[in-house]
């Protein structure tokens, strides 16, 4: 699943959205994971990143794989 990460130059996030909305809905299975990588995501902020490079890092893509916790 892909992650939307938006901060601010404070590294506080603003926004988490989960790319495949439609999965999101119809999958229950993939919405608890969907849900769980976000409260992970913001259960981390305020992301520490040089400030200098915010244009760099204020919107993030992350790919979260959970199959990847069991190896």
């Amino acid at each position: 699943m892909s992650l939307e990460i938006i901060v601010d130059p404070k590294g506080n996030v603003t926004r988490v959205s989960v790319f495949d909305e439609t999965r999101t809905t119809i999958d229950r299975y993939f919405r608890s994971a969907a849900e769980a990588a976000r409260r992970a995501v913001l259960k981390c902020a305020p992301l520490k990143l040089p400030a200098e490079q915010y244009e760099i890092w204020k919107e993030i893509k992350f790919n979260f794989d959970p199959s990847k916790m069991l190896s």
